[in-house]
């Protein structure tokens, strides 16, 4: 499914209470999210088709170039009101979605699909933004605010000079096409490192519970999370929680979530922070650095979900903190668990781009 949505919006709830506790309705009208209300009114559907239409690299091109086409004639042309006969106008600003989705529609050379796959293998790029996964530019450097990959943004396009997207066509910064293909923080973290984050931290934290083995420790912890949601009023959105729900077959592979949705990476970061941050029982150190990196990244995203469209420099330089924060603390995580032979904390491409995301706002 493919639709146009506006940036702008009726807010989110975490930003609706935070007005309602300052006393109500600030005194000029705000720029305020688009996430609250039905879909029926905040998103306008272009595509919806099943899988076997868009799976197919031709049909699927000839409805992009319709969708940019219908976008460049909205901000030449506009439309006008049936009735009052007023003219509309509408830019599109960017095309989002999750990783997979904008390779495919992007017609991306460099993306996760590129990444090296075995010592011989010399990558030539993740990312379509910078140079990242080249060899003069590692991905992985999720420590520092200067990467290498920085100074090479918009350098080398990600496109075919053959096979270019439909989208190209509408309006862009000069020197920059590439940003008309934009991560999108969502499916990066809730689908993405937060499934890898959670699931190894609770692989680790398993350990903490009793039963002679990995099952009946499960069994516990599944218990423990299950209250932990009934007392703090959170739907857990799994009926279970065992080395299944982690992809966990043996110690020797790594943890992956294997849930789908969003919600649910929410509220096992939420049980992890709660246990990991306030327990009185003594943690190993990894436990004690998944406790700072868990705080770190819900701290992030309970800042941003408060803001409005446009943050002021001071307050997207707070937010970024905590989101570079939780990027030290999970290299530091996955460094020592390979130290230690121990496959946890896998690092994916997914952290790139959270990577760029934090940066951005920092």
């Amino acid at each position: 499914m493919t639709n146009w949505h506006s940036c702008l919006g009726r807010g989110t709830l975490r930003a609706l209470a935070k007005q309602r506790s300052n006393g109500g309705t600030a005194p000029y009208v705000k720029h305020r999210l688009n996430f609250v209300g039905s879909s029926m009114t905040n998103r306008f559907l272009h595509i919806a088709a099943p899988r076997v239409v868009y799976q197919n690299e031709q049909t699927m091109d000839k409805l992009l170039a319709h969708g940019a086409a219908e976008s460049l004639k909205m901000i030449m042309e506009g439309t006008r009101h049936g009735y009052t006969n007023q003219r509309y106008w509408m830019c599109t600003l960017a095309c989002v979605g999750d990783w997979p989705w904008l390779h495919k529609i992007g017609k991306l050379t460099r993306s996760f699909n590129n990444v090296e796959k075995g010592e011989m293998q010399r990558s030539r790029g993740i990312c379509h933004l910078c140079a990242a996964g080249q060899p003069q530019a590692e991905w992985e450097a999720l420590h520092t605010r200067h990467p290498d990959w920085l100074p090479t943004m918009y350098q080398d396009s990600p496109f075919s000079a053959t096979n270019r997207p439909s989208f190209l066509k509408l309006h862009q910064l000069p020197g920059c096409e590439a940003a008309m293909f934009q991560y999108d923080v969502f499916h990066t973290w809730h689908l993405g490192i937060g499934k890898y984050f959670s699931a190894s931290c609770l692989a680790l934290f398993s350990e903490r519970f009793p039963g002679g083995n990995i099952e009946d420790r499960f069994l516990a912890l599944q218990s423990d999370f299950l209250h932990f949601c009934k007392t703090a009023h959170k739907t857990p959105g799994i009926t279970r929680l065992s080395k299944d729900t982690i992809q966990w077959p043996s110690k020797n592979q790594f943890p992956c979530g294997n849930w789908f949705k969003a919600s649910v990476t929410t509220v096992l970061c939420e049980y992890l922070e709660d246990r990991l941050c306030f327990s009185q029982q003594a943690l190993d150190p990894l436990l004690l650095i998944a406790g700072e990196a868990v705080a770190s990244i819900n701290d992030f995203f309970r800042q941003l979900y408060e803001e409005d469209v446009f943050i002021a420099p001071d307050r997207a330089r707070t937010i970024s903190e905590c989101g570079l924060r939780f990027l030290r603390r999970y290299s530091v995580l996955a460094r020592k668990s390979y130290d230690n032979g121990r496959p946890l904390f896998l690092l994916v491409p997914k952290c790139h781009v959270f990577h760029h995301i934090a940066l951005s706002m920092w």
